[in-house]
């Protein structure tokens, strides 16, 4: 299932805040759950500013399996071409020497939640994006608990990770759905992996 959050393409509205995406998230989330009553068969995927909503709603669901001592309500997360925080973002892009990071009102800050996804996450950035440079995704990767996957698409830019990592991108899915949560770091930590263009 793919949204538009409020005021996005087809979806009526004024256009959305920090807080407006995340709760169009969810109530996405609550409909997919009746769509798909498994969660064993629910993935979370983001791309860009959608990897920090998606980010988000993994650490919530996070959070709240690890109150109740059960398994999330999704089988995993991925993240494509995403960034830390908005704030993290910006000055990368502003050319100015003014602090830009305390201009953001809004903060999408995945750096202080990734940590709290409590399922299995992959991690996509291609090494050429134009937009939000790879480390951005690195930088996740190191901060986020196991099991975890990064994958660095060589050549590809912020939109066709999956296109030019096609056969790297299919195996990291088929390792991303063999991982389970809870476990150790030593088994479940996967190394930067680079894909050559095919």
């Amino acid at each position: 299932m793919a949204i538009d959050y409020r005021g996005f393409g087809q979806s009526l509205g004024e256009l959305p805040s920090e807080a407006s995406v995340y709760e169009d998230a969810r109530i996405a989330w609550d409909h997919l759950k009746t769509l798909q009553p498994d969660a064993d068969k629910r993935l979370i995927y983001g791309h860009s500013l959608g990897g920090a909503v998606a980010v988000d709603l993994a650490a919530e669901l996070g959070r709240q399996a690890e109150r109740r001592g059960e398994a999330p309500e999704a089988r995993a997360l991925i993240v494509e071409s995403t960034f830390t925080s908005l704030a993290d973002i910006a000055t990368e892009v502003a050319d100015t020497p003014w602090p830009v990071r305390w201009l953001v009102s809004q903060k999408f800050d995945s750096i202080d939640k990734i940590d709290q996804v409590g399922m299995p996450l992959l991690l996509v950035h291609g090494t050429a994006d134009q937009y939000v440079p790879a480390r951005f995704s690195e930088e996740l990767f190191a901060a986020a608990q196991n099991p975890k996957q990064l994958l660095l698409i060589e050549g590809g830019n912020h939109n066709n990770a999956m296109r030019v990592g096609r056969r790297a991108y299919a195996d990291a899915i088929r390792q991303l759905l063999t991982a389970t949560a809870g476990h150790s770091a030593d088994d479940q930590t996967h190394p930067v992996t680079q894909a050559n263009r095919s």
